[in-house]
């Protein structure tokens, strides 16, 4: 009873920090999609990192760990400085683009780039393929954790936290986003501090260490890990395409958009390691630990709240799982805003209602919100898989993005046909390998998802080296 009611607290906490924010909203598109483009150092880079922490990071990385070894660790310990140099080298060329173009969302900087609806309109339905899928993975994985661990039926537990990112989101915008992104991103790195410190203060170092090689395996500590996944050419492959993937999210874009500029966006990316790494490494650490504390738990992604419940009180449990909610959370409601926002900007206002008032532009963002979270939440009722792998699996979709919104900004050669073929061509390479239609086995050890990058990238190069590219686009080189 007393961790729902430290949940509870922080859900209404939550709501309080969207309550301030929407007095401050101004209800314009810059104003509720991007905050005005006035987000500081301090907010932009928590919400850059609660952006691409999720319940992949706080339960997947941690069931990962307990169930293939610590060799999860090497990957993501690779992707987090490569993030911010990506953040800081490209990410502050889309800030200046974006304000020199009026730029809100990616849709509408790929249509200015390639002189092309068609380009725009595929990133759209990529985005919501996958995000829409991406929402209900943290949506499950939060329902999930509430069901097993505080006794809440999944079906209630989808609703509640459905109800709650919606008022949030659609009160406040951006600007509530971000604000809560602070508060959540520094509720989940002080929990998995905290719980590391209380598994090394209860059992010790040594052991912990004794604990899990009796449970398990040595081979746990090492590289390839005790299942053999960990190889080199796995963990490098699987690192790549990360690094090409989350850059590109629409959600994240929209914050290289929102910085102040392009000084606090470097700022940004230059402490994002600084806290990403020190998560990254608590998440690992602490799933492989909990092989030592926790026997079989009915769910391996609840593994380290469930090692946090065992080796301490209530209160603290209930913040720990106020901390994996926060995880998910602070994902979701980026992604459903950038969707929401692509909806009404780049579908209703440019092909239904050309002529829309920018209140009513954010009104129909508003609606559209609803129904992209509906969706999610019908999709969340049939659990089609685990967090790590759908959340690997939206990241891969938009690693076969990143040539057609990254190269565009250096490569003049760039054609409209070569990102529009591109973007398709990865995403369905990705999606046979998972629906099992080609044999995993011909990568030769690789992860699919940098296989279906590779593609996306030979491709657009090689199509526009064969097909015209469009004129006047100086301002690719734009410093």
């Amino acid at each position: 009873m007393t961790a729902t009611i430290v949940v509870a607290l922080y859900f209404l906490g939550m709501l309080g920090v969207g309550a301030y924010a929407a007095s401050r909203t101004e209800y314009n598109p810059a104003d509720y999609y991007i905050a005005d483009r006035k987000l500081g150092t301090l907010v932009l880079t928590f919400t850059l990192v609660a952006t691409v922490f999720s319940a992949w990071t706080f339960f997947g990385v941690g069931a990962a760990a307990r169930g293939s070894g610590a060799g999860v660790f090497g990957f993501v310990a690779l992707t987090a400085p490569l993030y911010a140099l990506f953040f800081a080298v490209v990410g502050t060329r889309v800030n200046r683009l974006g304000r020199d173009l009026d730029v809100l969302t990616p849709v509408e900087y790929l249509e200015k780039r390639y002189q092309s609806s068609m380009v725009g309109t595929v990133y759209l339905l990529v985005s919501l393929i996958f995000l829409t899928a991406f929402v209900a993975t943290q949506v499950i994985g939060g329902a999930i954790a509430l069901d097993l661990l505080l006794d809440v039926p999944y079906e209630v537990a989808v609703l509640l936290i459905g109800a709650f990112m919606l008022v949030y989101i659609h009160i406040a915008g951006m600007r509530g986003v971000a604000w809560s992104d602070l508060v959540q991103g520094t509720v989940m790195f002080v929990t998995l501090a905290g719980a590391f410190g209380v598994v090394l203060a209860t059992v010790g170092g040594d052991g912990i260490v004794s604990r899990v090689t009796t449970a398990a395996s040595p081979a746990v500590f090492a590289l390839p890990g005790p299942t053999g996944t960990w190889t080199p050419a796995f963990l490098l492959s699987f690192a790549a395409f990360f690094i090409l993937g989350v850059p590109a999210y629409p959600q994240v874009y929209q914050r290289y958009l929102g910085a102040k500029s392009t000084k606090i966006l470097k700022k940004s990316a230059y402490l994002f390691p600084a806290i990403a790494l020190p998560v990254y490494f608590l998440a690992a650490a602490l799933g492989v630990w909990s092989l030592g504390v926790v026997g079989n738990p009915p769910n391996a992604d609840y593994a380290i709240p469930l090692m946090i419940q065992e080796l301490t009180s209530p209160v603290v449990f209930g913040v720990a799982l106020a901390a994996g909610v926060a995880a998910l959370m602070s994902t979701a409601d980026s992604v459903l805003l950038s969707l929401s926002s692509m909806v009404s900007r780049d579908f209703y206002c440019r092909h239904v209602d050309p002529d829309a008032s920018e209140a009513r532009e954010v009104r129909v963002s508003q609606v559209a919100l609803v129904a992209l979270l509906a969706v999610s939440l019908g999709v969340a009722y049939v659990q089609p898989a685990g967090v790590f792998t759908l959340g690997s699996f939206a990241v891969a979709g938009f690693a076969a993005c990143a040539p057609a919104l990254f190269l565009g900004l250096v490569w003049p050669k760039a054609t409209s046909e070569a990102a529009a073929l591109s973007m398709l061509l990865g995403v369905t390479v990705m999606t046979l390998f998972v629906a099992g239609v080609v044999d995993g086995a011909i990568t030769g050890g690789l992860h699919y998802g940098f296989v279906g990058s590779v593609v996306s990238l030979l491709s657009f190069v090689l199509i526009s080296v064969v097909t015209d590219s469009p004129s006047d686009i100086t301002y690719v080189f734009a410093d």
